[in-house]
């Protein structure tokens, strides 16, 4: 869609990208090159369309009065056997994909990438049946490595009401996440919080999640559907520092499981002092609680401990998205840890952006840093007899 009405009756008061939606039902697409069905690039209906979206903290129950979103819902769409998407939506605001039904598509059968215009529990899929692949699957099918449902690189997305089938070959997937972030145009530095409720996975099902690079992303589960840890527990990808009690790590599922008893949330460090050393440099998180070690009662070595580097989660720097040249993290809360960058070289300043998913009722984490006092040189004199 274009930004601005074009051609003879161009106008710049039109804005069709965030105009009312019409009808959209019972349509279907199949066997295309790319997408089925393709949001491209905008479509972020609100009462005025052309103008800004703001939030008015001071009025939760409206706080998007100034300009509020229109729902558009699309319903009933059938796609398959599809090169890339049965159907994929690119910048969205309160637009929701109803009884859709995806199957034998090579890369996703439903896709949303920027979903963080509004609020929580506008953009997202409703009674969706997402299918891998049927008694029509391909060569080209089974030697990919498909998800059923691939999340934005933002925040504020749900999945509700949907059942997954024949999900069982390779590394496919009921879930991903982080959508098109392998692609440096369309990239985020990852870690971004979506929402499930009421999800059925067949038996068929032999692997719930393939997280997206860059590895880092969080599902809330609301009713344990998925995780089978009751209502309000947790998915993340596997690092070390979350292998905490309250958590376990099911490999064959594609990442850690926690319960409902801590909240996983994102933290990100950026803004480094000098940016210039930092730039690419590895962060490291190690879970440090007090009752590990063998001082207060625990069983390990503290300092053998913090030698092995299998017990530390190594997290890439990433130069795209909010922010910029950071190392975005999921912590699972009501913990300590250790963390440090590179090799231990110390910082002069360092911005800590914690994400607006945390609660005033969630659970804190404790983070130790390393203090290195590094000199630029240091002289030794040696003269004799001078006392």
């Amino acid at each position: 869609m274009q930004i601005h009405a074009i051609g003879p009756n161009a106008n710049t008061d039109v804005c069709p990208e965030n105009d009312r939606v019409g009808e959209f039902r019972d349509n279907h697409g199949h066997s295309c090159g790319r997408y089925a069905l393709r949001i491209f690039h905008n479509m972020i209906p609100r009462e005025r369309p052309c103008a800004g979206i703001s939030y008015d903290e001071n009025e939760p129950d409206d706080p998007w009065h100034s300009n509020r979103p229109i729902t558009a819902n699309f319903y009933g769409f059938t796609g398959w056997a599809n090169n890339r998407n049965g159907a994929i939506a690119n910048k969205v605001g309160d637009v929701r994909f109803i009884n859709f039904k995806v199957a034998d598509n090579l890369l996703a059968g439903i896709e949303f990438e920027i979903t963080d215009s509004y609020g929580k529990f506008m953009a997202g899929v409703d009674n969706a049946l997402v299918v891998g692949h049927t008694n029509n699957t391909s060569p080209l099918l089974e030697a990919a490595t498909s998800r059923g449902i691939i999340a934005p690189r933002s925040d504020n997305f749900f999945i509700q009401n949907s059942r997954f089938y024949n999900w069982d070959w390779g590394e496919s997937a009921a879930f991903g996440s982080c959508s098109h972030c392998f692609h440096t145009a369309s990239t985020d530095s990852g870690s971004r919080t979506a929402t499930v409720k009421n999800i059925t996975l067949d038996e068929t099902v032999t692997r719930t999640f393939n997280y997206g690079y860059p590895d880092r992303a969080i599902f809330e589960d609301l009713d344990g559907s998925v995780t089978g840890l009751g209502a309000g527990s947790w998915a993340t990808v596997y690092y070390p520092h979350h292998m905490v009690p309250e958590c376990e790590h099911r490999e064959e599922h594609g990442g850690v499981f926690c319960d409902n008893t801590v909240q996983i949330r994102r933290v990100a460090w950026a803004n480094s002092v000098p940016s210039g050393l930092f730039r690419g440099m590895f962060n490291y998180a190690v879970l440090y609680d007090d009752e590990l070690f063998l001082e207060n009662g625990g069983e390990l070595n503290r300092t053998e401990y913090l030698e092995d580097a299998a017990n530390y989660g190594k997290l890439e720097w990433r130069k795209k998205l909010k922010p910029s040249a950071s190392w975005p993290t999921p912590f699972v809360t009501g913990h300590k840890y250790k963390i440090h960058w590179g090799t231990g070289l110390d910082f002069e300043e360092m911005v800590t952006y914690m994400s607006k998913e945390w609660l005033p009722t969630d659970k804190s984490i404790y983070l130790v840093h390393n203090f290195t006092d590094v000199r630029a040189q240091v002289d030794v004199h040696y003269k004799n007899g001078t006392g």
